[in-house]
């Protein structure tokens, strides 16, 4: 959640990891989001709940006043106004005034950041290109073995003058405190003389099992430990992922039920949404597109909202796969980056393609689904034979734009379905789309 400076409002994220003002929000208890979500089925009305830090859930102001539930207007509205006014108070969020020890502080800027601030090429202004590291994620190397140790610490924080904790592995896999692929694979890339091995340790939530967002945290962790033998996990976790593992039994995509439609930024401004919708409807976009990757025609926004028995197993039920096709029983993934150049673009391209392979091998169920378009791709979904993994930014953090970057990624044990990773670069308007080396 971000606050702004001198306005009586503040910024939080859905689950998409898109920010959005809480004036556009509506504060709802977990028995109020299961009553909304009756309500809303009753009368065929659109409501996505969202999940935010600490257990917070919330809706769009414009859902909730869609929905005919005048017995619980009131009381909802007051918590609402109530959160607005505990937000306002709260300083910027979650945690207040932490920081890395400075031994910490210290060892990692002389073990990590100094030798990659040397390696990085410096900005076309000349400047040294800026890198900092996950502020909630501790980095050690053990020289002995050449392991880059990833511990992500559960932190405690002021709110309203109690004490709360935050945990990193329950926030959205873009963030830098979340996204441990993205950090694991590009500094072995750019450390390779020091960094052979990453093992990854962390503090599980105390909601942990019924954590949507930490469920996606273990599955992802699942598959980087199945993708890469140089990965590992702290024997105290363990025992909590073999027990996850059987969890993944019964889960199901969810699909397309409207066609995707041109989205601005509140206050009308371009964001990632209005440019992949360009990409596939405007000019001659769709052409460049297709002749770019090769693919028969492209889409935009697959659904890879994960259920079990009915219900949401992880967070994001809206989430969906920015851009993508098919050619010749081959499927191109497309993560879409427009003003947003985090080290989290490998996190959220690892998780999406992870899942599509998961249902191309059967092991998460293909949906039913609605839209001719989604008809095509899962009723040949099975006989795919490779995927095609693609960033596709205006710009990039400075780790991201390196061969070895996509040497380690692409040098995975995926054999049976294999997944190719590379990076483009694109420059857009809303007239014109080119793509630069």
């Amino acid at each position: 959640m971000k606050t702004t400076q001198d306005k009586n409002w503040h910024l939080i994220r859905n689950d998409n990891g898109e920010w959005i003002s809480d004036e556009y929000a509506v504060f709802i208890s977990e028995l109020e989001a299961t009553v909304l979500r009756v309500y809303a089925a009753k009368q065929g009305k659109q409501l996505s709940i969202q999940h935010g830090q600490d257990g917070l859930l919330w809706c769009y102001k414009h859902e909730f006043e869609a929905i005919d539930l005048p017995s619980q207007t009131t009381k909802i509205e007051q918590r609402t106004l109530k959160i607005k006014k505990r937000l306002t108070m709260a300083e910027k969020t979650s945690i207040e005034q932490y920081k890395k020890s400075e031994t910490q502080i210290e060892y990692e800027n002389n073990a990590i950041l100094h030798p990659l601030r040397q390696l990085v090429p410096k900005a076309p202004s000349g400047r040294t290109r800026p890198i900092a590291l996950p502020k909630y994620v501790s980095f050690t190397i053990e020289e002995d073995t050449n392991t880059l140790c990833l511990y992500i610490q559960e932190q405690e924080g002021i709110r309203e003058g109690k004490k709360v904790k935050v945990n990193a592995t329950d926030h959205n896999m873009q963030s830098d405190n979340a996204a441990f692929e993205g950090w694991a694979i590009c500094l072995k890339a750019w450390l390779p003389n020091t960094v052979n091995k990453v093992e990854l340790k962390w503090d599980v939530p105390s909601n942990g099992e019924t954590n949507l967002h930490y469920r996606r945290f273990c599955y992802r962790v699942i598959k980087m430990l199945d993708a890469y033998e140089w990965f590992t996990i702290n024997e105290t976790n363990k025992a909590g992922i073999d027990s996850f593992i059987h969890d993944l039994k019964g889960l199901q995509n969810n699909c397309g039920t409207t066609l995707p439609e041109k989205k601005f930024k509140h206050g009308g401004g371009v964001g990632e949404n209005a440019v992949e919708y360009d990409m596939v409807h405007e000019q001659d976009f769709p052409q460049k597109m297709r002749e770019k990757y090769g693919v028969d025609n492209i889409y935009h926004q697959l659904p890879v909202g994960i259920k079990k028995d009915n219900a949401s197993f992880f967070a994001g039920t809206k989430a969906a796969i920015d851009l993508w096709g098919m050619h010749d029983n081959e499927l191109t993934i497309i993560e879409l980056k427009y003003k947003n150049n985090m080290v989290g673009i490998i996190s959220e391209l690892f998780f999406y393609v992870n899942i599509i392979r998961d249902i191309i091998l059967g092991r998460i169920d293909k949906p039913v689904a609605v839209l001719e378009y989604e008809k095509d791709l899962y009723g040949q979904i099975h006989d795919m034979k490779r995927i095609h993994a693609r960033m596709l930014a205006d710009t990039y953090h400075p780790l991201i734009k390196n061969k070895a970057v996509f040497d380690v990624l692409n040098n995975s044990r995926y054999i049976d379905i294999p997944i190719d990773y590379n990076y483009d670069s694109y420059i857009y308007t809303p007239y014109s789309l080119e793509f630069v080396s």
